[in-house]
């Protein structure tokens, strides 16, 4: 398993599309890119996380029955409005939410709008929101705060929802976090070389899995740095350490997923 286990640390001018090819092949375990955005402009955005900038509606707590540890967000995602492998119309009601909170930060705001630019920078792959096949554009783009942790996960929207919710079929599908704060001697990503099968389910709790599930599996582990963009396959499974009491661990988080269309779309 030794080179499935590889984390690649690299600046910004050192990326290139090879490595997103390697991280869905399982070559390449993660991919950290230090010096993806300004200090700056991840600070700027870390100031404004509460509901007081975002609106009740947009910003609050994972909920509790799916996400067994607490955490909390801006932004919709999908697998908190997933109803019987479809989305509820509460999604859409969100996804507004959040995208008028977007026009009202500028720091927000431009964050959005330079990171799908900066990743086609540096990787050679325009993206674009994704949409579902009646043709409505996915949020993208979550603020998550997970100073607690996370239980072991997995995310593969090939698994999780029927095969026409997108108006593409997905190939590949890679997470991604952009880190806007420092969170000291925590929070760093757990990835192991482990995908899901159907008698990890007796292990469940929630919307993760038990500790006990990975104990005889060593994981690769990337440190979160303020301004670094750490990038992994998401069907791998995955979780996040805790910090240290008084720390943040905040991230811009979306997924990315290459089509048999040629695209590469972004979705939370």
């Amino acid at each position: 398993m030794g080179d499935h286990r590889r984390v690649k640390t690299c600046t910004a001018a050192e990326t290139s599309t090879d490595d997103l090819h390697a991280l869905l092949l399982g070559d390449l375990a993660a991919l950290r890119v230090t010096g993806f955005a300004a200090e700056g402009l991840c600070r700027a955005v870390a100031s404004v996380f509460d509901e007081t900038a975002f609106g009740e509606s947009a910003f609050g707590e994972y909920d509790a029955s799916r996400y067994v540890i607490p955490a909390q967000r801006f932004g919709p995602t999908l697998n908190e409005h997933r109803v019987g492998g479809a989305l509820s119309e509460d999604y859409w009601l969100a996804r507004a939410d959040a995208a008028a909170a977007c026009e009202r930060l500028p720091c927000l705001r431009e964050l959005r709008e330079f990171v799908p630019r900066r990743f086609a920078e540096l990787f050679g792959r325009p993206v674009r929101p994704a949409k579902t096949a009646e043709g409505r554009m996915l949020h993208w783009g979550i603020l998550r705060a997970i100073d607690q942790g996370t239980l072991p996960h997995w995310d593969d929207v090939r698994l999780e929802y029927p095969a026409n919710l997108l108006s593409t079929t997905v190939t590949g599908q890679l997470a991604f976090n952009l880190f806007l704060t420092d969170a000291g001697e925590g929070g760093r990503t757990l990835v192991w070389d482990r995908r899901w099968a159907a008698t990890d389910e007796r292990h469940r709790r929630g919307f993760g899995y038990a500790d006990d599930l990975l104990d005889d599996d060593e994981p690769a582990v990337v440190e979160p740095a303020l301004g670094t963009a750490v990038l992994f396959n998401s069907r791998n499974y995955h979780r996040v350490e805790p910090c240290p009491p008084g720390t943040r661990r905040l991230s811009l988080s979306f997924f990315i997923a290459f089509t048999t269309a040629g695209s590469t779309v972004i979705w939370s």
